[in-house]
């Protein structure tokens, strides 16, 4: 059966925007910023039908086979890799498509950080060139907490919140609608541990979905359309700024009756909540979302992994993982079993997966086993406990 879902949940995932351009022969400045689009779920059941209809309907007209239920954005832009006019469409199209579904919310947020007006609250000298100064001035503190507080750059918060940006755009998100006891669903997290991290699990659900853009139609659709809003961003070349995100949306959307779309921004003000507190990261293993299905490489080959992720087998567990709301993460001995939870399933397809799930059930680990190499039967047993 489905793991339980709450009845309204907000599903979310980010990208790094990265710009970069000349302004001189020899001279390249390059930008980094995030951003991250939250789509409130109200029916888990329609929206998943409805993200169905859109991908067959997208995929059709690029001509391409759908393999699997759910797909990230970067697997779509692979198989297009020589067809840039039809990635292109293909993200326009699911975009357009997702923001005209009537009564659908979605916010979008983006981080944008002025190191001018930093540098001068904090009287600061600039060298005149901010771009430079973005990368260089140590403007901001951080880990206050820990031993030997440090200074680092704007480009170096960037860096830091990468990861767990899905949790600070959820935090600026609930700050600024004044909500409280919502549910979070996001894609595999990490980075250290922030105010605005200790604030929104404080008060709100989290929870994560190991490889959830490829098995969470909630987290697929935030990743399209995050890809579909980066693109025409591009093709405007536009800033990671608020009017520039809402020109973009509203490109995107189209003037008809569909989604309500808000736009949040993080910057300057945001810092003392976001920045790193201690060098400890989130304690990802807590928020976990399961049934895991975890599966055993064989390691055969230095490339097995890389064959595993695109072959049948991985797309059926990935199918199975939609279906039953859960995640799918990779066998590793240190760290899959403080993961393991009631539930779970092994998934083997050779001798070095099935040695693993004998010495899991030696154990006493909880665990389900599915033998799905060699098409034979799925088996099931759970280990006894005591």
């Amino acid at each position: 059966m489905p793991a339980s879902q709450p009845a309204t949940f907000h599903a979310v995932d980010s990208i790094v925007y990265r710009r970069s351009h000349s302004p001189s022969p020899g001279v390249t400045l390059s930008f980094k910023g995030l951003v991250a689009a939250i789509i409130e779920i109200g029916n888990p059941d329609e929206f998943a039908s409805r993200y169905e209809s859109i991908l067959e309907s997208v995929f059709a007209e690029v001509g391409l086979d759908r393999l699997k239920k759910v797909y990230k954005a970067y697997e779509i832009a692979k198989y297009l890799s020589g067809r840039p006019r039809a990635a292109d469409a293909t993200f326009y199209r699911f975009g357009r498509e997702l923001l005209s579904i009537d009564g659908l919310t979605v916010n979008v947020v983006g981080s944008n950080f002025d190191v001018v007006r930093l540098a001068a609250d904090l009287g600061l000298k600039m060298t005149g060139d901010p771009a430079h100064d973005f990368k260089t001035l140590p403007a901001v503190g951080a880990f206050g907490r820990a031993p030997g507080r440090k200074y680092i750059t704007l480009a170096e918060l960037v860096d830091l919140i990468e990861h767990p940006f899905p949790a600070l755009a959820s935090w600026k998100l609930v700050e600024n609608a004044r909500m409280r006891r919502q549910s979070f669903l996001m894609d595999e997290i990490g980075g250290p541990i922030s105010k605005a991290w200790e604030s929104l699990t404080e008060s709100n659900r989290v929870e994560t979905i190991p490889h959830g853009d490829t098995c969470s139609p909630f987290i697929s659709a935030a990743d399209l359309l995050l890809r579909a809003i980066d693109r025409q961003l591009a093709r405007d070349y536009a800033r990671l700024i608020r009017p520039d995100l809402e020109e973009a949306i509203r490109k995107i959307r189209g003037t008809g009756p569909g989604a309500e779309v808000h736009v949040h921004m993080i910057g300057n003000l945001d810092i003392p909540m976001i920045v790193p507190q201690v060098e400890t990261t989130i304690p990802t293993t807590q928020f976990v979302r399961h049934p895991l299905f975890i599966v055993v490489c064989e390691n055969r080959h230095k490339d097995e992994r890389a064959e595993l992720e695109v072959s049948p087998l991985f797309y059926a567990v990935q199918d199975r993982a939609y279906r039953e709301r859960g995640g799918v993460a990779f066998y590793n001995p240190k760290v899959t079993p403080s993961l393991i939870r009631p539930g779970d399933w092994l998934v083997s397809y050779g001798q070095v997966g099935r040695e693993a799930y004998s010495t899991l059930r030696a154990m006493s680990y909880s665990i389900h086993h599915w033998e799905a190499g060699g098409g034979e039967e799925e088996k099931s047993s759970t280990t006894p406990s005591g």
